[in-house]
């Protein structure tokens, strides 16, 4: 797995729909245009996801530890 499912939590971060799913993306999308506070609840906790995960220094800090694991 990589991508963006990594940084999905279903009905946490985001929706997950399966590839290639038209009626689940559209009912997904109607879902989050219907429901505004849904929608900004689910954009903040990615935000956050995001921002702990992905960062500059949370990924500078991964790589620091990839190299000392790497090197002993």
């Amino acid at each position: 797995s990589g991508g963006v499912v990594d940084a999905v939590v279903d009905g946490e971060t985001g929706i997950l729909v399966p590839p290639r799913d038209v009626d689940a993306l559209a009912a997904a999308i109607d879902r989050l245009v219907g429901d505004a506070s849904e929608a900004a609840r689910l954009g903040a906790a990615g935000r956050r996801f995001a921002l702990g995960r992905f960062s500059a220094n949370a990924v500078a800090g991964t790589y620091a530890r990839l190299y000392r694991d790497a090197t002993g």
